[in-house]
């Protein structure tokens, strides 16, 4: 039997160690900075550690010891690979590899081949080339437009309007608000590489353009340098376009951004709407809470923030009464109310587990409904009419709401839920409650319908929440809330007041 000496078994040892963990030199484009990742040699096949790789492209990355498994993220997107499971997975999604992840020297190993194919789809971001003649990975850091929901934004400038183009790859729901000088859109489930969108291409009304990337929404926000109209976003599939006009205003009055036909030259009084009564408990909680209780108990809580701050303020109802819808509407009128707030709790029905997870406050204006959010939440509290002895005749609602379209109130209607929103979401209201969904609401709410002023409608909460339940029954919730809501009312009269 042939011995092999100690000195021949150290040397292959140190020779096949050499090659186990050689490194791969990786170098970095624009810049031509030079770093390295770990490799071994498997089978006759190059190795690379995950991690390492995940890092040089700009990635950061978890590894679960007791689960062995690996996740890296990059550009909101999430990757997953386990110890000795040929498969990964890629948000909800899972897809095969041709070997399994080994794990080596506490890092986890793909083959080069692999990797670059899983990252180089993934992460169309950045470009990863392996170069072999020189053993190196050529690393394209600059991102590319195509793997942003929204590329850019165009200016162009004429006399006296501003027109703007915002390049998307695909269709994407957005929200404009305009509160003067800012202008600023949302887009939902939407992404932005922030850093293509600059102040290069600024100019005409606009001084400045921001973006901002957020965990679920992107967002573009303009600030103007005098008060202006804009037209309606239009999306041009053509050109995968949303594009919208910034036209000068021509007199004094058009500087508040409403017709120079409407004088509200002071805003003083209020009508607030609590919702239900009487036979019409609304909707019920599990703990027994009934909507047309606590919704009355928060507007006696926002009429004395509002009387304090010296407004004159009346109710629909002040206790437990039924009150047709239109019969709330032609109070606010018979008032002359400069605002009619109507205040509700919302609902959904279903198992427990839908019950206990959705929640959230929402503000809302009355126009066509956008999203099936929208108009079940109309639909729930239009559901109303079922308790009336003699119920209007709501079918003319579609012709109403086109002729609303070009109604003056509109836009004040949408610029006071804005207001009321930003509050709620910046107050002492978010350390207890969520917002529902992004930005405000709009939808065919009868209740706001015939009403000769900038009116809204708040969904306080949902009631068939159990957590929730408990917070609109609290006292000391529903005058903080209360106190957010006026807040907004108060800025949103000295904002018309200054013609802001």
């Amino acid at each position: 039997m042939n011995k092999v000496p100690l000195f021949s078994s150290v040397l292959m040892l140190l020779l096949w160690a050499a090659t186990l963990y050689a490194n791969i030199s990786v170098t970095h484009e624009p810049d031509g900075k030079k770093t390295a990742v770990r490799s071994i040699s498997h089978s006759g096949v190059r190795w690379v550690s995950v991690s390492d790789l995940a890092v040089k492209a700009g990635a950061t990355f978890r590894w679960r010891a007791f689960a062995q498994r690996l996740t890296v993220v990059k550009d909101q997107v999430q990757l997953t690979f386990s110890q000795d499971v040929a498969f990964y997975s890629s948000d909800s999604s899972i897809y095969q590899l041709s070997v399994s992840p080994l794990r080596r020297g506490g890092a986890l190993y793909l083959p080069l081949s692999t990797l670059l194919e899983v990252f180089n789809s993934k992460f169309p971001s950045t470009s990863i080339e392996y170069k072999t003649d020189s053993n190196t990975l050529l690393i394209q850091s600059s991102p590319r437009l195509s793997s942003y929901t929204i590329q850019s934004v165009q200016c162009s400038f004429a006399e006296n309007e501003t027109r703007v183009n915002i390049g998307v790859t695909e269709t994407v729901e957005f929200e404009i608000s305009y509160i003067h000088p800012d202008l600023s859109i949302t887009f939902s489930d939407a992404t932005i590489n922030a850093k293509n969108i600059d102040n290069s291409t600024a100019g005409g009304f606009i001084d400045s353009i921001f973006a901002v990337q957020y965990q679920n929404s992107s967002q573009i926000s303009f600030r103007l340098n005098k008060p202006v109209e804009k037209s309606q976003l239009q999306y041009t599939k053509e050109s995968n376009t949303i594009g919208f006009t910034l036209a000068a205003l021509e007199s004094k009055e058009n500087t508040a951004g409403f017709p120079a036909h409407i004088e509200i030259p002071r805003l003083e009084t209020i009508v607030l709407d609590p919702g239900h009564g009487g036979r019409d408990p609304g909707a019920i909680g599990p703990g027994g809470t009934k909507e047309k209780t606590v919704v009355l108990e928060l507007c006696l809580a926002i009429r004395k923030h509002l009387e304090t701050a010296g407004f004159t303020v009346y109710m629909t109802r002040e206790k437990d009464e039924f009150i047709p819808l239109a019969e709330r509407t032609q109070f606010a009128n018979d008032k002359k109310a400069d605002l009619f707030i109507s205040v509700h709790a919302n609902a959904v029905p279903g198992s427990r587990e839908r019950r206990e997870t959705t929640r959230g406050y929402k503000v809302y204006f009355l126009s066509q409904a956008r999203n099936e959010h929208e108009r079940l939440a109309a639909m729930r509290e239009n559901a109303v009419i079922e308790f009336e002895d003699k119920p209007k005749n709501y079918d003319n609602l579609q012709n109403i709401l086109i002729d609303l379209a070009g109604n003056e109130y509109l836009r004040l209607s949408q610029d006071l839920c804005i207001l009321i929103d930003q509050t709620l979401s910046t107050g002492p209201v978010s350390n207890y409650m969520p917002k529902l969904h992004l930005g405000v609401g709009q939808a065919n709410f009868w209740v706001l319908n015939g009403a000769y002023m900038p009116s809204v409608l708040i969904e306080a909460g949902f009631i068939s929440n159990p957590a929730e339940e408990k917070l609109l029954n609290d006292k000391k919730i529903q005058d903080t809330m209360a106190a957010s809501i006026s807040e907004a009312i108060v800025q949103f009269k000295h904002q018309i007041e200054a013609g802001l």
